[in-house]
């Protein structure tokens, strides 16, 4: 930028002021100009008028020695130089001039000056000089000319210039004297508080300005003086604040580098910007290779490709997500991690969130959780086949001791057998349900899907609890819009999910309370509703329900029989086909569950 000094500004300023007070007094002094040459106009028009009452007052044929006198008395004015009476003709009856008397004058202001009534004034020359000419309408059609000179305006002009410039002079002279004297004062003050704030821009911080006056300069001063000091304490705390912040940074740093999980962070610009040791070790790359390169270009990079996956696109360009997403990542037969990304936002001081900083991927070695889960879910599935034969075996048995295929058996003994025969039906029950959930764990619960129809299937499960609706007097309703269009699903696994569902409705509903089955069609999806009015389902327990083994605390106070696996095998089985289920509740007033499943 360029600098300009106030030695040079102020003269300029009081140039361009001179300038416009040199144009105010030629507005002013001209204005005096055309009032004096009013004045002067009106002062001839009254003298025209003095003129005309005189002629009109005297016999000009009988007197003609009193004419002239009158007419030449009247032209002495210092400033007239001629006065004629002219005849409406243009005759010259008398005039200031000699020998002008008698002469015959061509003017066409005569005329127009007699038949408007008005008088006339114009520019005009005699003897070679510039005067102003009054032709005044007079008494019988005659005419006065008053010939007149503007020396006086001019002298009077000239006097009103000569007074204002030299007052204006004077004022300019002092105030420029006064104003270089307050400079002085200012810029000296000034010059040493720039000087000193280019040593602060140096980093000089002892820099102090001596205070010489009381003045805002002064005030000025002191500030600065103030401000330098408060500073060089922020300078201070600031210092040790950024010690403090390089020793944190270092902890975290040695926090990262000894973590066990891998850790990659990319920036607001989707550049991968940290990389931890262990997530080298995970990926089975080095850091400097993959460090500052876009999300697009590390896509290329086989084991980065799977990472980068986890948020839900298969050639993503940017990791820009709203939520955490969490997923299982397959890296090979002895490595299987569990994959985070994490949206990091940077709080605004009055919002909750704020603008995004970057994105975290955090992945986690479940390996051995893995292997242990697997190991769990076979030894579950091999224990189940095993139960399942003599439980079969028992089952069959006790049903031939009932029927009497084996002889005869008294009415206690089939009570006792018909209890054991009961408690055999829920291990039998549990088994399969242990042996589904070892399905679904290894996914391989879903066996062959087929067009099917999904109001029959619904019809199938009724039919199993229809002696149970009329023991309890359920209202039930079973509300279907008509022909649906076909599922394709495997049919067996739908009817187990429907069936724990209803099973449920039925089994925590009071006697005599209502139950529905409903059915919708969507454009892509086929809507399954259950309702009842039963217990209800705790608000602060719903977060578990689809989870394995889990029990509302109010329904094991009311029954304590139950595997807690029913939902959670209709859960899986419903999302195994692309559906989704869900549920509202409310303790002691019922529950409603719905379940979709796509159109063939």
């Amino acid at each position: 930028m360029k600098r300009y000094s106030l030695y040079t500004v102020v003269p300029i300023v009081f140039l361009v002021l001179i300038s416009v007070n040199f144009a105010v007094i030629s507005f002013s002094v001209e204005r005096h100009e055309n009032d004096l040459l009013e004045a002067a106009v009106e002062e001839k028009i009254h003298l025209a008028e003095t003129i005309n009452q005189g002629i009109t007052s005297l016999t000009w044929t009988n007197l003609p020695m009193i004419k002239e006198t009158f007419v030449t008395e009247m032209a002495n004015f210092q400033d007239v130089r001629y006065i004629r009476i002219v005849n409406s003709d243009g005759t010259i009856y008398q005039s200031s001039i000699k020998g002008e008397s008698g002469q015959f004058l061509d003017n066409k202001d005569i005329s127009r000056v007699i038949s408007s009534g008005k008088e006339i004034v114009k520019d005009d020359f005699y003897e070679n000089e510039f005067i102003k000419l009054v032709i005044f309408p007079g008494h019988q059609d005659v005419t006065i000319w008053i010939g007149f000179t503007l020396d006086a305006v001019q002298e009077t002009i000239q006097n009103i210039w000569f007074r204002d410039i030299l007052i204006i002079l004077s004022i300019l002279g002092f105030s420029i004297l006064a104003l270089l004297m307050i400079l002085y004062n200012i810029i000296n003050p000034l010059s040493e508080i720039t000087f000193a704030c280019k040593k602060v821009m140096k980093g000089n911080l002892d820099v102090k300005i001596p205070v010489t006056s009381q003045t805002e300069i002064g005030e000025l001063a002191v500030t600065f003086n103030k401000t330098i000091a408060a500073l060089k304490e922020s300078y201070s705390s600031l210092t040790k604040a950024n010690q403090q912040t390089e020793e944190e940074k270092n902890k975290t740093l040695a926090i990262i580098r000894n973590f066990d999980d891998g850790l990659l962070f990319f920036d607001e610009e989707n550049e991968l910007a940290l990389v931890n040791p262990q997530a080298e070790l995970f990926l089975g790359v080095k850091a400097r290779k993959i460090i500052k390169k876009p999300v697009l270009e590390l896509t290329k990079i086989e084991p980065l490709k799977k990472i980068i996956q986890i948020s839900g696109r298969r050639s993503p360009t940017t990791l820009k997500i709203k939520k955490v997403i969490r997923k299982e990542l397959f890296m090979g037969p002895d490595l299987i991690l569990e994959g985070s990304v994490i949206p990091i936002l940077r709080k605004r001081k009055f919002r909750a969130t704020g603008r995004r900083a970057g994105t975290l991927v955090i992945f986690h070695d479940v390996t051995r959780e893995k292997r242990i889960e697997r190991m769990k879910t076979e030894f579950v599935s091999i224990a189940a086949h095993q139960l399942r034969t003599p439980l079969s075996a028992i089952k069959w048995t006790l049903k031939m001791l009932l029927t009497g295929d084996m002889g005869k058996v008294s009415k206690k003994q089939k009570e006792f057998m018909e209890k054991t025969y009961k408690s055999n039906e829920r291990m039998i029950t549990l088994i399969n349900d242990l042996l589904d959930v070892s399905r679904i764990e290894e996914g391989k619960h879903l066996y062959k899907k087929i067009p099917s129809d999904i109001e029959k299937i619904c019809k199938n499960v009724i039919k199993l609890y229809k002696r149970e609706i009329k023991e309890k007097a359920l209202e039930f309703k079973f509300i279907t819009p008509g022909k649906l269009p076909k599922v394709m699903v495997d049919k067996e696994k739908i009817e187990i999910a429907i069936k724990n569902i209803f099973e449920n409705a039925i089994r925590y509903t009071p006697p005599k309370g209502k139950v529905a089955i409903s059915l919708a069609t969507g454009k892509k999806q086929i809507e399954v509703s259950i309702s009842d009015t039963g217990v209800g389902i705790p608000e602060n327990q719903q977060h578990r329900l689809f989870t394995k083994f889990f029990r509302g605390a109010n329904i094991i106070r009311m029954e304590t029989e139950g595997t807690g696996l029913g939902l959670f095998i209709a859960k899986n089985i419903i999302e195994a086909h692309k559906g989704r289920i869900w549920f509202e509740s409310q303790e002691g007033k019922g529950s409603t569950f719905y379940l979709t499943l796509p159109i063939v």
